[in-house]
């Protein structure tokens, strides 16, 4: 699990920073486009919403998809491992001045999941 935890984060990095080449940038803009027309465009997820501004975009995981299959596989305690660590390491390759705080995961067992993108940039 701990290559696999090194190889799947080294992905994330390379994936997102292509992304933002794809987006023509970096910021809470582009990152909320990627959420919407990329991570939820297929049906894997499904999300809900709470704030968009130029320095926070907060939204649930309402639906996982990932989770299911997992848990069908019989390998939902791996989906932390295959899955939701990717959410933390494409910050690093998309934009670096980006937080993302979660407290929970469907993955995990809550009923959804909590992402809260924050831009360093804007904090005080």
């Amino acid at each position: 699990m701990k290559i696999a935890r090194k190889v799947i984060s080294e992905d994330a990095i390379a994936s997102e920073k292509k992304m933002a080449r794809q987006y023509e940038g970096n910021t809470m803009t582009e990152l909320s486009k990627i959420v919407k027309e990329v991570w939820a465009n297929d049906g894997a997820i499904e999300i809900k919403m709470i704030k968009e501004t130029d320095s926070e975009l907060f939204f649930d995981v309402t639906y996982c998809g990932y989770a299911q299959i997992y848990e069908k596989m019989g390998i939902k305690d791996m989906g932390s491992t295959l899955s939701c660590i990717r959410d933390f390491s494409f910050l690093k390759g998309f934009n670096p001045q980006i937080e993302l705080r979660r407290t929970q995961t469907i993955m995990e067992g809550a009923k959804y999941c909590d992402f809260r993108f924050k831009s360093l940039i804007f904090s005080e």
